[in-house]
């Protein structure tokens, strides 16, 4: 082949290699963004619950956890993905929405995930064993129904 027909081939196979490429963009994504209008995707950094402990008296009661998300930037991710977990489910467990419920004494970690950031509560449930929901004294003896339903006396009884 003579040098000019070479050059003219070079010259047509260079030019149709964008075209081959989705319209002469680059074919590796460079920008950050994922949508295609050219504004960066935001990442999930960290997540940070509020509060950051929990302190239970009573089986059954709850408290709401609220996990605020941040991205790449600093910026507040508002109405971002968030999964939730208890690290001991038997002791604390944790809704789809963050509210906590203390199920038995001991301590549990709950986790809110975002992504690949995650951020975590301490929970501890420390429910006297002996909790009694009524008590009533007499001269020389009292009684008490503890929330069990178990019932115990003492004091003399002659």
């Amino acid at each position: 082949m003579e040098a000019t027909n070479v050059r003219v081939l070079s010259l047509i196979v260079g030019s149709l290699l964008p075209l081959g490429c989705g319209g002469g963009g680059n074919p590796v994504d460079s920008g950050g963004d994922n949508d295609q209008t050219g504004t960066p995707t935001s990442v999930a950094t960290t997540v940070t619950l509020s509060p950051s402990a929990l302190f239970f008296t009573t089986f059954g009661e709850t408290q709401q956890l609220t996990a605020t998300v941040v991205d790449q930037n600093g910026a507040t991710m508002s109405g971002a993905s968030v999964s939730w977990s208890s690290s001991t489910p038997s002791v604390a467990s944790v809704s789809t929405t963050g509210l906590v419920t203390a199920v038995a004494n001991g301590a549990a970690a709950v986790t809110a995930t975002s992504g690949f950031a995650n951020g975590t509560a301490s929970v501890t449930v420390d429910v006297p064993v002996f909790q009694f929901q009524s008590v009533s004294a007499g001269d020389v003896h009292g009684c008490g129904v503890t929330t069990a339903g178990a019932a115990y006396c003492w004091g003399g009884n002659s």
